[in-house]
């Protein structure tokens, strides 16, 4: 927010305060002294003015950067969100493995992102069962403890949905696995993937992955994205030996979220405000938008002072100026994403550009 301490604040800054991974800074185009006068119990202290801010600077340029992204590019593959696994058995599992649970192969899709938002159970007992998620790597990646009940079935809304990266560096073909302890007196019922209607019938097969010869949609669409089948072993050791598949899901079932995160086309982690004027755009459009929600505040408080009753017209001049470096700024960057980094995007066949600002 600031190089410096300014001695005139009366309020110790964050810890934070000079922390600059592009080495900009937003009193660099609105002076601390410029708020002074407008600390309120509402509003909080000039750093609280600042880091809010901030805060909406960085939320709006996601928001307004992938509107422009879709307005040159469209998605490669059709988002999906939905149920996979049947909420209703005949049969109960029998097996004499000690795990049970599924398994998910991944589409390897840079930047593809697996969402579970809820875990359905379908047991025939009631109590609660510890389910554990895993990758191909043997990696623990969450814990839920979710409920069951002697009949029908439970919907377990999480209240932490658990994301899942498509894609992983040094594992081309990466999986998880869903798994529980298999208890052979209360045994999981044996439901299908899905219920077959359409002409739809799912297949695991790591040498014929669904994706590899269609593209589906509407209630198929997560074949696009991955592979399920139940999975039962007798090893959480899945990197040699992951066990026997099947085309029921034992007993879960799952309401998720498939699609890309299509910002990090622009927002990577790793972004080289050195050498990359791609990245010290993003920064510097950032700070604009940041520093124009700052002038808002300015205009918009009932706190009079010298800042906004004889500075007014100037305060909207340079809300202008930074409004429009911000618009130039997304524009340069939606005509320079690297959509090959990712993939998410393929180009419009035609363009109908406009920039659509959350801004009013």
């Amino acid at each position: 927010m600031s190089r410096n301490d300014c001695p005139c604040i009366n309020e110790a800054p964050p810890e934070d305060y000079n922390t600059s991974d592009s080495g900009l800074y937003m009193d660099e185009l609105e002076p601390l002294t410029s708020l002074q006068g407008f600390e309120t119990c509402e509003a909080g202290s000039v750093w609280d003015i600042l880091s809010q801010a901030r805060d909406m600077g960085v939320s709006t340029f996601k928001a307004d950067s992938n509107s422009l992204l879709l307005n040159y590019y469209e998605p490669r593959r059709q988002y999906f969100k939905g149920q996979i696994g049947e909420a209703k058995a005949t049969q109960s599992l029998s097996t004499s493995d000690t795990y049970a649970g599924l398994r998910i192969r991944c589409n390897p899709i840079r930047d593809g992102v697996l969402r579970i938002n809820k875990i359905g159970t379908l047991f025939s007992s009631a109590g609660t069962i510890e389910t554990k998620v895993y990758n191909s790597l043997n990696t623990l990646i969450a814990t839920r403890t979710v409920n069951k009940a002697a009949t029908g079935f439970t919907v377990n809304e999480l209240a932490t949905p658990i994301e899942l990266p498509l894609s992983v560096d040094y594992d081309d073909n990466h999986e998880y696995y869903i798994v529980y302890t298999h208890s052979g007196g209360a045994p999981a019922k044996l439901n299908k993937i899905n219920c077959g209607c359409g002409g739809f019938s799912p297949w695991f097969d790591v040498a014929r992955p669904m994706w590899s010869n269609r593209q589906y949609s509407g209630g198929s669409a997560w074949a696009n994205w991955i592979m399920v089948s139940g999975w039962t072993g007798n090893t959480l050791d899945f990197t040699d030996t992951p066990g026997a598949t099947s085309n029921y899901l034992n007993g879960l079932f799952l309401d998720i979220d498939l699609g890309c995160d299509i910002g990090q086309v622009i927002c990577k982690s790793n972004l080289d405000y050195t050498y990359d004027p791609l990245a010290l755009t993003i920064a510097h459009s950032i700070r604009y938008i940041s520093c124009y929600y700052v002038g808002q505040k300015l205009l918009s408080t009932v706190e009079l002072n010298r800042q906004n009753i004889i500075n007014r017209e100037e305060i909207k001049a340079r809300m202008k100026e930074w409004q429009e470096q911000y618009y130039q700024g997304l524009n340069y960057i939606a005509q320079n994403a690297k959509i090959d980094q990712n993939d998410c995007l393929v180009c419009r066949n035609k363009y109908g550009l406009s920039v659509k600002s959350v801004l009013v």
